[in-house]
């Protein structure tokens, strides 16, 4: 065993379950809640919803009419803390240079990022992408730059916080099983893929209180979840 996989391990035995959820149900009918559990899905353009569960496992696929990402919501506020879920990225229409988000809010925020943004994990057949958008892309006044329809504005905002992300290579297959841990310690986030280190990142959005709000989404993909866990380890 690594020494990354003991230090995981070791976080785990003292972390505290806030929530769970093996999607072993059916969808409660004629609800906007039809997933249960307090899960907010999205829906397309035309109300055509885009997740369902299917055979014991959380399904989203964009529809075709979408107009924006598919997307499931969770409020399970932490600080430090451990998300683990299991994922299989379908061959469905699969762009790959598209994948599944794992992304963190907190609604309390917008007087200073766009949206509540906090901070993202981007997941792809080839590539594993940590963004910190609290004190990055999504930072109101970096944002304002980006979306001023100015190149020149544009350019100048995203060379302002082109230190906030990072990006890592890796080789998963369609169709196959992983899973997935995020491990959020004070300003520092780590991916495991298969209880293997994928990417480590240190930036102050990270380290944001809280990240309330946590969003499973893709774009242009068919994507299946199952085994959903978040702990807490604030003391």
């Amino acid at each position: 065993m690594n020494a990354q996989k003991t230090a995981l391990n070791d976080y785990l035995k003292t972390a505290v379950l806030l929530f769970e959820d093996d999607f072993n149900r059916l969808e409660i009918k004629d609800s906007v809640n039809y997933l249960n559990k307090e899960w907010r899905p999205n829906l397309s353009s035309t109300n055509v919803k885009q997740s369902a569960i299917v055979q014991n496992r959380l399904y989203l696929e964009v529809s075709a009419d979408a107009n924006h990402g598919a997307s499931v919501a969770r409020t399970v506020p932490f600080d430090d803390g451990i998300l683990q879920v299991d994922f299989r990225m379908l061959d469905k229409g699969f762009n790959k240079k598209r994948g599944f988000h794992i992304n963190f809010n907190d609604e309390d925020a917008t007087e200073f990022v766009h949206y509540g943004h906090v901070c993202q994990v981007s997941i792809t057949p080839t590539r594993v992408q940590l963004v910190d958008q609290f004190t990055g892309v999504h930072r109101n006044d970096v944002w304002a730059l980006i979306k001023s329809g100015s190149a020149e504005k544009e350019r100048k905002g995203r060379e302002m916080v082109k230190d906030k992300y990072c990006k890592y290579p890796i080789n998963l297959e369609l169709e196959e099983w992983g899973t997935l841990t995020l491990l959020f310690i004070k300003d520092e986030l780590s991916v495991f893929i298969n209880e293997k280190l994928i990417a480590c990142k240190k930036s102050p959005g990270f380290d944001h209180k809280f990240k309330k709000e946590t969003v499973l989404a893709l774009w242009n993909a068919a994507v299946e979840f199952d085994n959903f866990k978040i702990w807490s380890l604030d003391k």
